[in-house]
């Protein structure tokens, strides 16, 4: 099927799509697009069952989208609608599979998008997916596959490139009809003039790397290029590899106007002011310690410390003044990140000079320092009996098991934190017994090795905080009975 023009009569988008049958006997690849009252809608669904199963699932539920949301009340929300639309033809599949029971067992991945002036909406269950693209220039969303190898990516125990290239990367964990799970996620995204949204099934995005894949979306200028070469590339692969590649189908839309739902500050100017904000907190907090442990009565380099720190104080109103001059459409990104940087340039090499001066007056406070601190921290050792060791080790591993943080990096890091600690008492605790639980300790050591066990991370709760995943915290309770049986024993 060559590719087709997206139009839309009711609203400022435009766009190219094509479903092609790559190396099968048949497409199970289903798509299409239609102005509704609550918005323009693409739909795109990857068939599964085999035989007609496939065909017939990606049909059905096509349709039943576009029927069901192309006669809703205008006053529905968009979300309630495509709700809705999707339990509906959920329903329809098992009407079908009763009615022939050759079709028993087929389902179809789904995901959709309904954008008007407010923003865009998207739907979807399974391994077909969303990709919005940022002014032709990078990929600011994708969304994210309900699939067995993706649950392995969250927990660490996978890279994203050995999900795409496992045998088990065709598991879904949701979609409708054959899985259990039928609920879909949703999303919702801003966008900007000239902003694209992609959406495509797995025969697409599953026949090269994600960066090689990425690039192609921001390589073309015009969307009929972009579909093109992606669909002769995709076959082209496919063949390479003896032709027997998956159904392919990609949908891409323009927006030609600004959502009113706004951006977040981009994720480049976060970073920038992120990576500033810590650089000169860090640099300021190290070498003010150093300074004021040198015992040096310094009352201009103290000023100078004190203004810098007032300087980093006010780095925070960045990211309001930046929101106000984007939202009056003032300045653009990357003239802003520019201003930005030759705002900061003096405040850099003001610490730069500052840094330096501080480290030479505090190379002897720092050596003292650690000195001091290894007879503190080696006296305090002496102290310690091996229950109170024990305690310690238990202690941590509550905290591992119950802590919570906002980001995955956050809770990773503070879980690495708590096992390094466990991992040097133990090396204390079999000092102090002279290795009589040498074989007990050798176990904990090896359970909080495991990546895989100990340090596993769920994926966000109700409350939006990272946790421990149920299998770690039971390894982390199996870890606690064994010390508390120890600590019975001394």
């Amino acid at each position: 099927m060559s590719a087709v023009q997206i139009i839309s009569e009711r609203f400022p988008v435009r766009g190219v799509g094509s479903s092609m049958i790559g190396g099968r006997a048949e497409n199970q690849d289903d798509w299409g697009y239609m102005d509704t009252p609550l918005g323009f809608l693409v739909v795109v669904c990857d068939g599964m069952g085999g035989g007609p199963g496939g065909k017939t699932a990606s049909y059905i539920v096509k349709n039943e989208l576009m029927r069901v949301l192309g006669s809703c009340s205008p006053q529905m929300s968009r979300r309630q609608a495509l709700q809705k639309a999707v339990t509906i033809a959920n329903d329809a599949l098992y009407s079908k599979m009763e009615e022939v029971p050759q079709l028993r067992g087929m389902g179809s991945t789904l995901v959709a998008i309904l954008i008007n002036g407010e923003s865009a909406i998207i739907a979807h269950l399974g391994d077909s997916r969303c990709y919005r693209i940022r002014g032709g220039r990078q990929v600011v969303f994708r969304t994210s596959d309900h699939s067995l190898v993706n649950e392995l990516v969250r927990n660490k125990a996978m890279t994203e490139e050995e999900a795409r290239t496992s045998p088990q990367s065709n598991v879904i964990m949701r979609a409708l009809g054959s899985t259990s799970n039928h609920t879909p996620e949703f999303d919702e995204q801003p966008f900007r003039k000239g902003d694209r949204f992609v959406l495509c099934t797995d025969g697409i995005w599953g026949v090269m790397p994600a960066e090689e894949l990425e690039m192609r979306f921001t390589g073309y200028p015009d969307m009929q290029s972009l579909v093109s070469n992606l669909d002769m590339e995709t076959d082209r692969i496919g063949m390479s590899q003896g032709g027997h590649h998956d159904n392919h189908t990609i949908a891409v839309i323009e927006t030609m106007m600004d959502s009113r739902l706004k951006d977040k500050m981009d994720r480049q100017i976060r970073i920038i002011l992120g990576a500033l904000s810590v650089f000169l907190l860090a640099s300021i907090v190290l070498n003010v310690f150093l300074f004021i442990r040198n015992g040096k009565e310094n009352g201009e380099l103290r000023d100078r410390v004190k203004d810098l720190v007032s300087k980093v104080e006010h780095l925070q109103p960045y990211e309001l003044r930046y929101t106000q001059l984007m939202e009056g459409g003032t300045l653009d990104s990357e003239r802003l990140i520019r201003m930005l940087d030759r705002e900061n340039d003096s405040l850099r090499n003001e610490l730069e000079a500052l840094k330096a001066e501080l480290e030479a007056l505090g190379q002897s406070g720092k050596r003292d320092v650690a000195e001091e601190q290894q007879v503190k921290d080696k006296g305090k050792v002496d102290a310690e009996t091996p229950a109170v060791i024990l305690d310690k080790i238990l202690g941590h591993l509550e905290q591992m098991k119950t802590i919570a943080r906002s980001s995955q990096q956050d809770i990773s890091k503070a879980k690495l934190q708590c096992r390094n600690k466990i991992l040097e008492l133990l090396e204390q605790f079999d000092e102090r017994t002279g290795g009589q639980y040498a074989s007990e300790t050798a176990k904990i050591r090896n359970q909080l090795g495991d990546e895989g066990m100990a340090m596993l991370v769920d994926r966000p709760g109700s409350d939006g905080l990272y946790r421990s995943t149920r299998k770690a915290q039971e390894v982390l309770t199996e870890i606690q009975a064994t010390l508390k049986k120890i600590k019975e024993k001394l």
